[in-house]
């Protein structure tokens, strides 16, 4: 079964607000004013309502608040620690419920030509529901909204000439 495909989803959005920072490491961006556009371009997951579109919709338009913060730190000797996290509030369908994106990204500089790291993502949105097969039949019977979860490791290799 499909659950995703090239633009499906996409994700654009478009911020009015206040960009605070203290230091080069931190930084706080406040939007009262903020839009969120979800795209499903494939047909079979439009046509499923996935992403919290309603069935064979491609677009959905959300206005709310958007908060960014973002900071980035030498942790170590060689380490550093930059990480981002996106909260949207949409302020006409349910606001209680907040869309968070968070990322962490560990970069490791092993010596001058041999480079690793490591990305964990968090999101959740209560508008994007997971199936779940409760009876055994093969079909989704009852749908929720879940924590997703990725993890990325690279490992890169640098030569200069």
């Amino acid at each position: 079964m499909k659950i995703s495909n090239f633009m499906s989803p996409g994700y654009l959005s478009f911020s009015l607000g206040l960009d605070y920072k203290p230091s080069e490491v931190f930084s706080l961006f406040l939007s009262p004013i903020s839009s969120k556009f979800t795209f499903v371009l494939d047909d079979d997951l439009s046509a499923a309502g996935s992403f919290g579109l309603d069935p064979d919709q491609k677009t959905r338009a959300e206005i709310g608040a958007y908060i960014k913060m973002t900071f980035k730190k030498e942790i170590l000797k060689n380490v550093t620690l930059d990480t981002k996290i996106d909260l949207f509030s949409n302020y006409f369908d349910n606001p209680q419920y907040i869309d968070v994106n968070w990322d962490l990204w560990l970069i490791f500089k092993v010596n001058d030509y041999l480079s690793a790291s490591l990305l964990t993502q968090l999101i959740y949105d209560y508008d994007i529901k997971f199936g779940e097969d409760t009876t055994g039949d093969g079909e989704y019977d009852t749908f929720s909204e879940k924590v997703q979860f990725k993890e990325l490791f690279g490992l890169g290799l640098t030569y200069s000439f």
